[in-house]
């Protein structure tokens, strides 16, 4: 039995395949950056489906957020390790994982929009280029994370459209102790940045709110995406993820202004990995 997983900032998917079934399920996600292992062995056990027999696993493929140091890499190794003890366990970054379930062979610029930013350059085998990734508190230029501190710092300095502030503030009653607690004094402040997408998905329709999404994404594409296109001459992009997925229209329009050519947009990889070990 094979099980994969896709672990990004806020959700890890697993799918384990068989000869006869397939069996998905879901975690929080295991950026080694914010958990440990011995978390992540302890929180996978209390999620596994009693289907599968941790015995029967002979393969891990893992990829994730995070993942790029060796040492990150150990952290997950030795998690899985800790459950999984006769599998054969791989771990490479989340950005090969959506790179062989979007574009397989061909070649072309992998970018994932979800709690954080990844992009790079897929030559068709490997990623041959990546641009620097700064983290939610330097970069993430795109992400959920990037859009919800965008959007927390125009409603404390009192930016926001009347109509839009009145909205926000009925939907979450939010304080600046509150918030500035939740950023820097409790786990995980990414993802609860990322979540104030949620707000601006439901009135994306607003032109603020688009305003908002397209100036993130132009950051994005100047940032990242044009420099590499325009090292490897290649303006084909692929995108995985949440923010990208719902937010695809906005982004499309971005590509479309900047000669950059948006090829497909998912939400997950989930499925085009399975099918991708499933042939193997």
């Amino acid at each position: 039995m094979i099980l994969i997983a896709d672990s990004g900032s806020t959700k890890t998917d697993w799918v384990a395949i068989s000869d006869t079934e397939s069996i998905s399920f879901q975690t929080i996600g295991f950026s080694p950056y914010f958990v440990e292992h011995s978390d992540i062995s302890s929180i996978l056990l209390s999620a596994l489906p009693q289907k599968i027999d941790t015995n029967a696993i002979t393969q891990i493929f893992f990829y994730g957020a995070g993942c790029s140091a060796e040492s990150s890499k150990k952290i997950i190794q030795t998690a899985l390790s800790y459950i999984f003890t006769h599998a054969n366990i791989q771990v490479n970054t989340d950005l090969v994982g959506a790179a062989i379930a979007l574009l397989g062979n061909t070649p072309g610029i992998i970018a994932i929009l979800g709690t954080g930013m990844n992009v790079g350059y897929w030559n068709g085998t490997n990623i041959e280029y990546t641009s620097p990734s700064l983290g939610y508190i330097l970069g993430d230029e795109g992400s959920g994370a990037y859009l919800g501190k965008l959007l927390l710092t125009a409603y404390f300095y009192d930016e926001l459209p009347e109509d839009i502030s009145q909205k926000f503030k009925h939907k979450y009653n939010l304080t600046r102790d509150e918030c500035i607690h939740k950023i820097y004094k409790e786990a995980f402040p990414n993802k609860y940045l990322a979540a104030f997408c949620e707000f601006l998905h439901e009135t994306k329709q607003h032109t603020y709110s688009k305003t908002l999404v397209k100036w993130a994404f132009q950051e994005f594409t100047e940032k990242h995406i044009l420099k590499i296109a325009g090292k490897f001459q290649n303006f084909r992009i692929f995108v995985i993820g949440s923010v990208g997925y719902h937010f695809a229209d906005i982004l499309k329009e971005i590509c479309t202004e900047k000669n950059i050519e948006l090829i497909r947009v998912e939400k997950s990889p989930i499925a085009g990995l399975h099918e991708y070990h499933s042939h193997v």
